[in-house]
This record gives structure tokens, sequence and C-alpha cells, in this order.
């Protein structure tokens, strides 16, 4: 099978280990990567241009979120998309921290958040209306980073190790579940509402907004698993 392609961004926020892990779960997120597909440590680091030793740090921090799992050897591989079951477990307990997450970022938020929130609300409302895989990618990429920068937001290395587990189960699911995912007009009007919350310094309206956006993805799961 050919490598995926990998590509680390440019960032002050990120030393390598987190590079790679983002660059890792983007691939797992759009389905470039696929169930029991082996991850080489050597093909990583050698694509990546870096050493074994932060590809190894990310795989062992994937396999803690159950993206990726390590048989004995075997080494690393992909992990199946989450059963339905879990898959409502993974919502519920995103449902439990991220409005939290959501108060706090906002309280404690500076103009660099505001202003990158605001460019993956930009970023998905720029590939809307595309209905080809690269549109998809795009949106759910976006989408992933807008929960990524709130969690960071918070400031809080707990919140963001708990809400790190349960990041792109979900988007990884609908990435294997066949289609393009209709419901990006309602996420993207959801993302809207929450960053108006912090716009507006209103923790608690950030708060209840992204309660809001996650029992509507709840319904909008349901709606998908229940016509599977």
């Amino acid at each position: 099978m050919t490598e995926p392609a990998l590509q680390l961004e440019p960032t002050v926020r990120a030393g390598l280990s987190d590079q790679v892990y983002d660059a890792l779960v983007e691939l797992l997120v759009n389905g470039d990567l696929e169930p029991d597909q082996p991850i080489r440590i050597d093909a990583v680091a050698k694509q990546l241009a870096v050493s074994a030793t932060p590809v190894r740090e990310a795989l062992v921090r994937m396999e803690a979120t159950g993206l990726i799992r390590r048989e004995t050897h075997k080494g690393f591989r992909v992990a199946p998309p989450p059963t339905p079951d879990e898959l409502r477990s993974i919502i519920e307990a995103r449902m439990a921290v991220e409005p939290v997450s959501a108060r706090l970022a906002c309280e404690r938020a500076d103009a660099a958040l505001l202003a990158a929130l605001a460019a993956t609300v930009a970023q998905q409302r720029s590939v809307l209306d595309r209905d080809d895989r690269e549109g998809f990618r795009l949106f759910m990429a976006a989408d992933q980073e807008f929960h990524r920068l709130i969690t960071r937001g918070t400031r809080n290395r707990y919140l963001e190790l708990a809400t790190d587990s349960l990041g792109g189960h979900v988007q990884r699911w609908r990435a294997f579940s066949g289609g393009v995912p209709v419901d990006r007009a309602e996420a993207l009007s959801e993302h809207e509402s929450i960053l108006a919350a912090f716009t507006s310094r209103a923790p608690e309206a950030a708060e209840g907004a992204m309660s809001a956006h996650l029992r509507s993805l709840q319904q909008r799961v349901q709606v998908q698993l229940d016509q599977a």
C-alpha cells in the first residue's frame, strides 16, 4: 500500500511529538489510514524528517486514545472505527467535558485564540458547498482544529488530556461510514454560535452553545446510525 502523504505544519505551539501526533490524527480522521493498517515508526520518521523518538511518543499517546493499537510482535496498527455503542459513549463523554472547556477557554481567551477560532470557521465556510472528498477533508480538519483550540485555550493540561482521548473518533467513524456528511451546514452554524460567544466574551453563552452543538451532533449521529 502506498504510504499516505505526511507533512508537518510550522507552529510555535507544538513540539515535534505534538506535530507528529496532529499529522497522524488528521490522516486517521480523513480515512487516509485504514483499519488494521500497520504504522511503521521508521517510515513515518523518514517522511516527516524527524527522529524515531517523537514518532514513538506520538504513537504511544495515540494508543492511549484508542486510535492506535499495539500488538505483540506486530507493532502499532490502526484501530477499527468505534462501534455504535462506543460512539454513543464517546459523545456522552464529550458532552461532559467540552462545555466546561468552552466556558474556561472563553474566560481565558486572548486575541490569538479568537483569531484562530475565526480562521477555522472561515475555512469551514469556504468549503461548505463542496461535495468532493477534498472538501470534506478540509471541513473536518477545520472542525477538529476548532475543538482542539478551545481545549488548549483552557490552559488546563488535564482537560486537554481528557479531550485528547476523545478527539477524532467521531470524525473517523464518519469518514468510514460512507458518503459525505450532509449536516455540515448545521455544524458550521453551531460553530458560529460558539465563536460569537467567545467574541462577546460570554463564558456562560459559550458553554451553552457548546452543549447545544454536542446535543445536536448526538442526534445527527444517531440518525446516521439508524439509517445504516
